[in-house]
């Protein structure tokens, strides 16, 4: 017995030492990423309780990308369902969040390699 153990441990200790783990995002993609998730769950929110998509749309910021991004991020938001209670609510606003917050990883993680 003691000696599977032991087979077992080693197995495993070996197999986790070929795996590949992905590196831990820098602080400034963390910080660039939050900001984008943030803005993920503003619009959310704001589809949830009724606002205009028109509304949404018309603010703008100084910078093309961001208007841009924003725009693609309304969209979706808007293809999504509209929920009555507040628990789905906060569910979609986010489940919307966590995905831009993920999806921004991604991408940034792709332009480094």
């Amino acid at each position: 017995m003691r000696n599977s153990l032991a087979v077992g441990s080693i197995l495993a200790m070996s197999l986790v030492s070929t795996v590949s783990f992905a590196a831990r995002p820098s602080q400034e993609t963390l910080e660039f990423c939050g900001g984008i998730s943030k803005l993920a769950n503003s619009v959310m929110t704001s589809r949830q309780n009724g606002v205009a998509m028109s509304k949404l749309m018309q603010a703008k910021s100084s910078d093309e990308a961001t208007n841009d991004l924003g725009a693609l991020m309304i969209e979706q938001a808007y293809d999504s369902p509209a929920y009555g209670s507040p628990e789905y609510k906060e569910k979609a606003a986010t489940d919307f969040e966590n995905s831009w917050f993920s999806n921004c990883l991604k991408a940034r993680s792709a332009a480094k390699s």
